[in-house]
């Protein structure tokens, strides 16, 4: 039996092979040299764009032109189910291996880091290796139009923006182009064609009857169908099939003059009451495959004369196109297809549901599980696509989740509740993907509250693992925000009662390949999360999710606030905990260990191990491929930059920039806070402070709206530096007082400490002019003289630092120490001012000082915060 043959099986959801095949000439097609020369001239410009309404020839034209070129080209026939990011890019990366083996399992893990509104990290690293490819080659992409969804256009327009000068595209569609098109046609950077371009002239109607459909018309005969059909092929291959049959043109065809479809209508019944009985029954019985062979049309229509129609139909050139050399499989013309499902629609719509579940049911018996799922969905046998979808559930972790999660998409929710395993499934990811929380939370309340009905016929067992997968997805929900933290460990706890090995889903990693795990939180709207909370939670999580394989996260998490606390040595601890536990092949790997891998490098920086922080960097990009997440390859490599950076050498950061394509006019999001700012110190670093600051305070708002508090304070700290840098000290100090005011309740130590000498010099003049900083909500001293402690620490052994972080015990002036030692001996004012031998005013000043710095409002409190503070 034959079977579609298939590419990339093991990876993803397979992709039929004939997708990627150009279709086969046939001896029958009309030549068209003055299109093809006007294409090879298209290869001048980086598109091709192709548009006209169906059967102007547009897919013919790109497959003879393309069998004619010098090079191999790429091919993909674009379908209804190509409308999704990851199903799109999956078809790009399959097309492109057929002709440069190798570029598949150089880029096959760029799907784990699409998401709808996610795309320009993984489309760069289809650029780049694209840009490795010396060559020039022709990407084709026929059907176009069937792609409407709004993010996929985004992609695409950005990957022609990028686009290689070895690469040329050419996009068939029935529609305008999609994107901007304004600038690639004024920049000659498009080749547009039209159905004014494709229109057949007198002399190719001639030749086409002549040569395609072998009647001998003369050439006044010719000239008047080209005229009365305006040298549509579509039009003129149909009257020349009904000239074929009946022995006469249609002579109703110049009523029809100016309205297409009306003629297209006309002429399809024509062609189609011109077949026997059985050969319309098999066309309007087939007319919904998307590819067919003998054996599933025999499925279909229950009889076992196919491959003598399908072969009958090709001779005839009945709008059927073979797929392969060998005619084992084919498709309708796209035009011929809809009419034909129109005509079932209008005359027989009982039979369709019939008809889609013996596809379905053939496509299963022949472990075509994507194909049948389709089927079955389109026919609305929903019962059968849930029992197909249950099966693939194990496999389908390393598989195109954003397809699975779009079929369950379309199930009813009473039909998904069902199957709860899928149901709950379908709730994570809307909080991983898609950050629907109200959605999320609303399949949650239905789900609890129709349990009841629902459970009526359950075992027991069943029912523990219903809520033990409902209570997973609370516990995640509520960990979406820093609000909720105080439930997850009893939503955990209550997920595990139910089923001590864990919750039966499909996991989808919202945190796949980041470079912070902390930092992806959105930080609460009230309040503050303080470590006396944080430290016994997550240990309590890990304690309670260990045994599950699901500890390594928030193991990260807690040595990710560590560090930022200043306990090296925990942070470094835990850490190692996570290297030792965590298996590259575990669910949650990539989750944990990108963030685990640069933590520890930036640790190791710490103990002034250099070298080996590259080495684990170095290391780390090796196993990204590994885990299947490039995507993190960005922040590996912003690591190793930033080291080369610190160091006054700017050379592997603008390397940075031109590998991962960054600009500072980029679209930005919370989910690429980490690289803008990185990109951010670059622009510092060179010197380029209107630019950095432009870009900063762009990150500054998106961070403060997403509450993403760390980000919000780094973004914060460098706008510091950015004024300071530029001569606006008093700007910058404000600033700092903002940021250091923000973050004093969480205990923020190393995103100060780690920016070195800069923040430590910005410190000791925030130390210095606090008497002059006029704000209600400041820092205490003890929180900036703690920051200068680490920074002192860090700095050690550099003894230009000494009279940076010295003017801690200058806080107070020496007439200032003087009132306040007095002040502790018990002395009133009146005799301060006779024992120094100042006025009654004078000494009142110098209280007041004394009491601005140190930021109190009583002399006992301004006698303990001076002992606190060694004055």
């Amino acid at each position: 039996m034959d079977l579609p043959e298939k590419l990339y099986a093991s990876r993803f959801v397979s992709i039929p092979a004939v997708k990627c095949h150009i279709p086969p000439s046939n001896t029958d097609i009309l030549p068209r040299p003055r299109l093809a020369s006007i294409l090879n001239q298209g290869l001048q410009s980086k598109l091709i764009f192709i548009s006209a309404p169906a059967g102007y020839g547009k897919s013919t034209l790109l497959a003879e032109w393309a069998l004619g070129l010098d090079h191999n080209p790429c091919w993909i026939s674009l379908d209804p189910a190509d409308n999704d990011v990851v199903r799109f890019w999956r078809c790009m990366i399959a097309s492109i291996d057929t002709v440069y083996s190798g570029f598949e399992e150089r880029t096959f893990p760029v799907l784990n880091m699409l998401y709808p509104s996610d795309y320009e990290q993984a489309v760069n690293v289809i650029l780049n290796e694209l840009h490795q490819l010396e060559q020039p080659f022709v990407l084709i992409l026929d059907d176009f139009h069937f792609l409407t969804e709004k993010n996929l256009i985004s992609a695409f327009s950005y990957f022609i923006d990028y686009l290689p000068e070895n690469v040329h595209l050419a996009v068939s569609s029935r529609n305008e182009p999609p994107f901007q098109s304004a600038k690639l046609r004024t920049s000659r950077l498009m080749l547009h064609l039209s159905a004014k371009d494709l229109r057949f002239n007198e002399e190719e109607g001639a030749d086409f009857y002549r040569h395609s459909m072998k009647l001998k018309l003369d050439h006044g005969e010719s000239s008047e169908l080209v005229r009365r059909t305006e040298g549509w092929v579509t039009a003129l291959k149909l009257a020349g099939l009904t000239l074929r049959n009946s022995g006469q043109a249609p002579i109703e065809i110049q009523d029809f003059a100016g309205s297409t479809r009306l003629l297209e209508h006309y002429l399809l019944e024509e062609v189609f009451h011109l077949q026997s009985e059985p050969v319309r029954k098999f066309l309007l019985d087939c007319a919904f495959l998307k590819q067919m062979n003998a054996v599933l049309c025999n499925a279909v229509t229950g009889n076992d004369d196919g491959q003598t129609i399908l072969e009958d139909l090709e001779r005839a050139q009945l709008f059927v196109i073979p797929l392969d050399e060998q005619g084992r499989w084919y498709r309708f013309h796209h035009l011929f297809s809809e009419f034909l499902q129109h005509r079932l629609h209008r005359t027989a719509p009982e039979r369709i549901p019939a008809l889609y579940l013996k596809a379905g049911e053939w496509c299963e018996k022949q472990h075509l599980q994507e194909e049948a799922l389709e089927y079955y969905i389109n026919g609305r046998h929903f019962r059968s696509a849930l029992r197909v979808l249950d099966e693939m559930r194990a496999k389908m972790f390393r598989m195109d989740w954003s397809l699975f999660k779009s079929w369950l998409s379309e199930i009813p929710d009473d039909l998904l509740l069902e199957h709860p395993s899928l149901y709950f499934s379908y709730a994570l990811s809307l909080l991983f993907g898609d950050r629907k929380y109200a959605l999320a939370e609303k399949m949650l309340r239905e789900a609890e509250g129709r349990f009841e009905i629902l459970a009526a016929g359950w075992t027991e067992k069943e029912k523990n693992h219903f809520w033990s997968n409902f209570y997973f997805v609370k516990a995640h929900a509520a960990a979406e925000t820093l609000n909720g933290m105080d439930q997850v460990v009893q939503y955990m706890k209550r997920s595990k009662q139910f089923n001590p090995s864990g919750p039966e889903l499909v996991f989808a990693q919202k945190n796949a390949g980041k470079p912070s795990l902390i930092r992806e939180h959105e930080a609460p709207s009230k309040g503050h999360i303080h470590r006396s909370f944080l430290i016994p939670f997550f240990q309590n999580l890990i304690a309670t999710v260990d045994d599950l394989g699901l500890s390594s996260p928030p193991k990260v998490s807690l040595s990710e606030f560590l560090y930022e606390w200043d306990n090296i040595d925990e942070a470094e601890s835990t850490l190692k905990t996570v290297f030792e536990s965590t298996d590259l092949k575990n669910p949650t790997a990539s989750e944990a260990l990108v963030p685990a891998w640069l933590l520890f490098s930036r640790i190791q920086k710490v103990h002034g191990l250099c070298d080996e922080a590259e080495h684990t960097l170095l290391q780390a990009k090796r196993n990204c491929m590994i885990l299947g997440v490039p995507s993190a390859l960005i922040y590996v490599d912003a690591e190793i930059a930033g080291v080369a950076l610190m160091q006054g050498n700017t050379e592997p950061a603008d390397e940075w920039i031109r590998r991962y394509s960054l600009s500072v006019k980029d679209e930005l999001s919370v989910d690429h806070l980490y690289e803008y700012l990185f990109l951010v110190r670059i622009l510092i670093a060179k010197k380029h402070d209107k630019e950095a600051w432009t870009l900063s305070e762009r990150l500054r708002t998106i961070s403060y709206h997403g509450k993403r508090l760390f980000y919000w304070a780094e973004v914060m700290i460098l706008q510091s530096l950015i004024l300071q840098q530029t001569g606006r000290t008093e700007h910058a100090l404000e600033k700092l007082r903002t940021v250091l005011h923000r973050t004093e309740p969480e205990g923020f130590i190393r995103t100060y400490v780690d920016e070195g000498k800069p923040m430590a010099e910005l410190l000791a003049l925030f130390v210095r002019s606090r008497s002059s900083i006029q704000a209600e909500e400041a820092p205490s001293l003890q929180y900036v003289r703690t920051l200068l402690a680490a920074v002192k620490s860090r700095l050690d052994g550099l003894t230009e630092m000494d009279s940076v972080v010295d003017p801690l015990t200058d806080i107070l002036t020496k007439q200032e120490s003087m009132v306040l030692g007095l002040i502790v001996q018990g002395l009133t004012n009146k005799e301060i001012a006779e024992k120094l031998k100042i006025s009654y005013g004078t000494v009142k000043t110098h209280i007041n000082n004394v009491y601005s710095k140190l930021q109190v409002h009583s002399r006992l409190t301004a006698i303990r915060k001076g002992k606190e503070l060694g004055l």
